[in-house]
């Protein structure tokens, strides 16, 4: 959706606009740094274009940034076609093992994660910001939870006036840590 090729305005409108017919007034937003890395501004641009339709809807926008659900496979450019019948079958994890694989990782999803929040630390078009979806889902475990202690450091950091939080996602004795980080730094708890 990100992608310069592929943002596509009409659908984004059209789609937003059903939402509001039903009667949302938020919608849950998933962003990927790698997009964010390869072109900054362009990146920046469709996301404040993305607000702007989403405003003309009356709809609150909840911003994600990591996720640990899904393909661990993750490249810019064309993307895989969808697989009939089968549920998110074309959804990446972000970071997933990049921490692990790629060198410079952490210090580019610093950078990538308080430039979009800087950008939109005062926006009241967004209700929230979810740092992250699911950490530990897809056999990630224990090995996200740097991650999300880092990524609520370079939240308060940047300091904005939407809250932040990270929903919990499973109650069992191996997402203890998780569970209780969670709840102590989330602002909100979802």
């Amino acid at each position: 959706m990100w992608q310069a090729a592929t943002f596509d305005t009409y659908t984004i409108n059209r789609e937003l606009g059903w939402a509001k017919a039903l009667g949302f007034n938020t919608m849950r937003v998933y962003l990927h740094h790698l997009l964010w890395k390869d072109d900054i501004a362009g990146f920046r641009c469709r996301l404040n274009t993305y607000l702007y339709i989403s405003h003309k809807h009356e709809i609150k926008t909840i911003i994600v940034f990591f996720v640990d659900c899904w393909s661990d496979t993750v490249c810019t450019g064309p993307q895989p076609a969808p697989k009939p019948g089968v549920y998110n079958s074309g959804w990446v994890q972000d970071s997933g093992t990049l921490m692990q694989k790629v060198q410079d990782t952490l210090h580019t999803l610093k950078a990538y994660v308080q430039d979009v929040m800087s950008s939109l630390k005062h926006d009241d078009r967004l209700l929230m910001w979810d740092l992250y979806n699911e950490p530990g889902n897809n056999t990630q475990g224990t090995n996200s939870l740097p991650l999300v202690k880092k990524v609520f450091e370079w939240a308060r950091e940047v300091n904005p006036i939407q809250p932040i939080t990270v929903g919990l996602r499973n109650h069992d004795a191996d997402y203890a840590e998780y569970n209780r980080f969670q709840l102590e730094h989330s602002d909100v708890i979802t």
